[in-house]
């Protein structure tokens, strides 16, 4: 049996409150180094611009350059999303992203090396349902 720390996360749309949830998210991680962590599911961010099919949104770089810095600095893992490229469709269907994601530890990733991120079929929620599946 594997015990650990678990934070879901439902990040705000702006910049700034993201910045200041990437950086107490931040803490909270750095103060459990070596700890088995999983902070998981809706940051509203994605890792690269490209990430994201839009019409006429514009990705700013400063807040693909946050996320990743948060990542980076937590010690996080982001494991790659299976069974679809987006978690998030807009109602019309024009945009999208993967906003919803797993983010392991290294710690935790060790344990489970094998764990794979699926993104489910879209019901009635903007969002997909997804899930990690550790092994």
């Amino acid at each position: 049996m594997i015990c650990f720390f678990l934070a879901n996360v439902y990040a705000p749309c702006d910049v700034r409150g993201k910045r200041e949830l990437w950086n107490q998210l931040g803490s909270f991680s750095r103060s459990r180094a070596k700890s088995n962590l999983c902070v998981c599911g809706d940051f509203n961010s994605v890792c690269l611009e490209e990430e994201r099919r839009s019409r006429g949104m514009v990705v700013r770089g400063v807040d693909t350059d946050f996320f990743n810095s948060f990542i980076a600095d937590s010690h996080l893992m982001d494991f790659s999303l299976g069974g679809r490229h987006f978690t998030w469709f807009s109602g019309d269907g024009l945009s999208m992203s993967p906003l919803d994601s797993f983010l392991l530890s290294e710690e935790l990733s060790s344990r489970w090396y094998n764990c794979a991120q699926i993104a489910l079929q879209r019901g009635l929620s903007d969002h997909c349902p997804h899930y990690s599946q550790f092994r």
